[in-house]
């Protein structure tokens, strides 16, 4: 089923993913340094920043005082929203160089579905909720029982899960065809996955009692986050060596996105309990581990 968004949301959302015209100006409240930048949308209380291109635009989503969810798209200081048209929830999550948005949404009659924005038309995919997409279309995420992962390619379903796991979820996908998740093989014990030729390799940060692999770039750098002595914080994993994220200040750090430039996205809660979402770079971590 195929919807084609209001004229307003449909102009905004296309002229940030070509660099277009002005939309909506977004000034900070809170500090942003040379090592991270807020992000931030007018009026929303909480801000979840899931996913990031190579032109370096940011989806995700945001909850009013109400709790209402709507998603978003951001690129360098402009934002626009993105919602189904008389959807209650619209939450974005993925983003291709393509301007291909996925994710999830709960319409007006308050049926869930999964969906794809592309070229202005929200397609409703039901029965899953898609995560990520590649810029051959390609599409993952979890089932709807939530315990399998799937891959949409060239519009045919494919279900895969860990050998021996209780459940399987899919996170993110290259242009490679590589995919990352995380997985349970005992309950409560999460580790993440990457999936590449049919091959499951386990990324487990050393000591963690949870690891989840949520984004992967072309060059096979994977972020995520994880539950370890310190508690929950970021990590990115390259050539099976980890480096921890975490944004100074923060009481617990997730990653969920990262480019082809080393730019990364996510969500971190401070030292007063504040939820916040940032941009940032490996790079800085990199140079401190």
């Amino acid at each position: 089923m195929t919807h084609r968004i209001r004229r307003r949301t449909v102009t905004l959302a296309t002229a940030l993913l070509l660099l277009g015209t002005t939309t909506i100006a977004r000034a900070s409240a809170h500090p942003s340094t040379e090592l991270f930048r807020v992000i931030e949308v007018p009026g929303e209380t909480q801000v979840f920043a899931r996913g990031i291109n190579n032109r370096g635009a940011i989806v995700g989503y945001a909850s009013d005082a109400n709790f209402r969810q709507g998603g978003f798209i951001a690129f360098d200081h402009f934002i626009g929203q993105i919602n189904f048209p008389d959807s209650l929830i619209t939450i974005s999550i993925g983003i291709n160089d393509q301007s291909d948005i996925v994710g999830d949404l709960v319409a007006g009659n308050g049926v869930n579905s999964g969906f794809l924005l592309s070229k202005g038309q929200f397609t409703l995919i039901p029965n899953i909720h898609p995560e990520a997409i590649n810029n051959r279309g390609d599409i993952v995420g979890v089932g709807s029982g939530g315990g399998v992962g799937f891959i949409r390619s060239e519009g045919v379903f494919s279900t895969f899960s860990v050998p021996n796991s209780i459940s399987t979820r899919a996170h993110g996908i290259n242009d490679r065809g590589q995919i990352v998740g995380d997985f349970e093989d005992v309950p409560f014990h999460e580790r993440g996955f990457l999936l590449w030729r049919g091959k499951f390799v386990t990324i487990e940060v050393p000591g963690s009692s949870r690891t989840e692999a949520v984004g992967i770039n072309n060059l096979g750098q994977v972020v995520g986050k994880f539950v370890g002595s310190g508690g929950e914080q970021g990590f990115l994993w390259q050539d099976g060596r980890f480096t921890i994220i975490s944004i100074p200040g923060s009481v617990t750090t997730n990653v969920f996105g990262i480019n082809d430039r080393g730019q990364i996205v996510g969500i971190y809660v401070d030292t007063s309990g504040t939820l916040l979402a940032f941009e940032s770079h490996v790079r800085a971590f990199l140079a401190h581990r």
